[in-house]
């Protein structure tokens, strides 16, 4: 018995159909014509025991993820250095981010995986990360540039910079408060 079951040669109407609706649901319209393979591909986990999986997409998402955050980032943060980019950058590319994004598109209705997996509730977060990352690549694969990747990831960006700018803003107004107590009791 062979480790790994194929993928079947030509994908079922009705996964195509799946396929597509989660295309719409991330505001994306695939063309008629499109070949959904790697998507399909992106949303197979290796426990599902299938020849093709998500590893090799999820390879090349990571980079598409970076390179696309960094133009998010020198479009809405190009007067910040690039050190405090690149910290930002960390945060929007993050597993915890990714995994919340899987949360928010429902990404687990459209993943294959195993039983193993289906049953680690702990793993979860990882699995959500990991395919999000796999479509990234697979969006990649089948436009053949970030638009829609970008186009996707932009809103979800958008407001998790408006996030950090009002935690910060509360943590700086903290700050202000705890500086003027300590100068007051200087006093």
């Amino acid at each position: 018995r062979p480790a790994f079951t194929p993928l079947p040669a030509v994908m079922d109407a009705a996964r195509r159909q799946h396929l597509v609706a989660f295309l719409n649901g991330l505001g994306l319209e695939p063309p008629a014509d499109a070949d959904l393979a790697p998507l399909d591909e992106a949303l197979t986990h290796t426990s599902a025991g299938l020849a093709r999986n998500h590893e090799r997409l999820e390879f090349l998402g990571d980079a598409v993820l970076r390179l696309a955050a960094s133009e998010f980032l020198a479009e809405q943060r190009g007067t910040l250095g690039v050190g405090q980019q690149s910290a930002l950058r960390a945060q929007l590319v993050s597993d915890r981010w990714l995994a919340e994004l899987g949360e928010r598109c429902g990404i687990e209705a459209v993943l294959r995986i195993g039983p193993v997996a289906a049953g680690d509730a702990t793993g979860r977060a990882t699995l959500r990360a990991e395919a999000c990352e796999a479509v990234i690549g697979a969006l990649y694969r089948i436009w053949g540039n970030l638009s829609p990747v970008r186009h996707w990831l932009d809103p979800h960006w958008l407001r998790s910079l408006e996030e950090l700018d009002r935690k910060s803003t509360r943590l700086n107004s903290s700050h202000l408060v705890i500086s003027y107590a300590v100068f007051c009791l200087k006093k």
